[in-house]
């Protein structure tokens, strides 16, 4: 019972990346990801992205039937378009963070905003990958982003037995610390369910970081919103 947390004990004493701590905001944990340093760190580095989670994503898209436009929340430098877009022309847009889009602000193929405001209503897909739990209002965005798309992709999602912050150590591409949610998986689907239909449920076996010594593997999702549960 003891090894989990002497692992835990021996990452944090090593400063490896990973999530740690038990907060109770995410003031409490601290720390930003709106940053330039980090902003421009992801437009230079190609990143570790897989060709299965390209493959999720593609998969999940051929389920939505015909679709023409795509809202990727939180979707940095567009590797998702990059690499799906000579397979699927789709119109992409991208909400990210100020500094994200001023760093991109030399891309002609992607139309970028970080005023949510300027949205337009009626997306056939909503992309959320790797980003609600970076919200303070996970919940909250997950509806909110719903009524923007008639299907939502989720991917890349921390889920666990119950929600809690943790304050999240990232030491590449760039150094950087900032909260981050893993959250209750009864009650994200729950939420979920309220919304329409989970159609296809998947795992994102590449990322499974450590949780109190433990591997939590991230979560990926199709919903058709508005239809029966």
């Amino acid at each position: 019972m003891r090894i989990p947390l002497l692992i835990h004990a021996a990452r944090l004493l090593a400063r490896r990346p990973g999530f740690y701590g038990d907060y109770s905001s995410f003031e409490a944990a601290g720390g930003s990801y709106e940053t330039s340093e980090i902003a421009n760190a992801q437009t230079r580095s190609s990143g570790p992205f897989t060709e299965s989670r390209v493959l999720q994503v593609m998969a999940a898209l051929g389920a939505c039937g015909a679709f023409k436009s795509i809202l990727d929340v939180g979707g940095a430098h567009g590797k998702y378009f990059h690499a799906i877009k000579r397979h699927l022309p789709v119109q992409w847009t991208i909400l990210e963070t100020a500094e994200m889009v001023q760093a991109c602000s030399s891309e002609t193929e992607i139309r970028y905003v970080c005023d949510a405001t300027q949205l337009d209503a009626g997306y056939d897909v909503v992309l959320l990958s790797g980003v609600l739990q970076y919200f303070p209002d996970p919940y909250a965005q997950l509806k909110r982003f719903a009524g923007l798309g008639k299907h939502l992709i989720i991917n890349r999602l921390a889920l666990a037995g119950r929600d809690r912050i943790t304050r999240q150590t990232v030491t590449t591409p760039y150094h950087a610390a900032y909260p981050a949610w893993f959250l209750a998986e009864a009650r994200f689907l729950e939420a979920v369910r309220a919304l329409g239909t989970i159609a296809m449920r998947w795992q994102v076996a590449e990322d499974a970081p450590y949780l109190d010594g433990r591997r939590v593997t991230y979560q990926g999702m199709l919903v058709h919103v508005g239809t029966p549960v």
